[in-house]
């Protein structure tokens, strides 16, 4: 039978062809989230055990432990800040977007909003 439009399968197949490799792009996405979030638990048990460890054998308290996090969070290159979270009302760094604590999201760019804590 002869196709009146050919132009018509070309681009049926080009968008066959590209809703396939948008398929396969959107699965290995999907493969390399799931990857990240179970490096990021197992990161998170390892924090927790030396956590553990460090707070059974030098006495050190959850307070020391926030302290030294801010002072690292001051020391990174891309420091923007600190502001007191909305959520938890701790302190935490702007540079990340969300608080280091709690995960709630901080710091929505604007200097009327933004709590700054004082010595900061």
């Amino acid at each position: 039978m002869y196709n009146m439009y050919p132009g018509t399968y070309m681009a049926s197949q080009q968008a066959t062809l590209a809703a396939s490799s948008a398929s396969n792009e959107a699965f290995e996405a999907q493969q390399a989230e799931h990857d990240l979030r179970i490096r990021v638990e197992h990161l998170a048990v390892v924090c927790r055990a030396m956590w553990s460890f460090i707070e059974s054998s030098q006495g050190v308290t959850l307070k020391d432990l926030e302290a030294r996090m801010l002072e690292v969070e001051k020391q990174h290159p891309d420091h923007q800040g600190v502001v007191t979270c909305p959520n938890c009302h701790r302190p935490t760094g702007l540079r990340t977007g969300v608080c280091i604590y709690c995960g709630a999201p901080v710091g929505d760019g604007d200097p009327f909003t933004d709590h700054a804590v004082p010595g900061a």
